[in-house]
């Protein structure tokens, strides 16, 4: 795996805006 294959979102979540951050593959569509 290369770090092509990773998907990483971070998102503000919550009434404090705080970041949420969401790992995925790729190749396996798991997060």
């Amino acid at each position: 795996m290369n770090d092509a294959d990773i998907i990483v979102e971070t998102i503000p979540v919550g009434p404090l805006q705080c970041n949420c951050t969401i790992l995925g593959d790729l190749v396996s569509r798991k997060a």
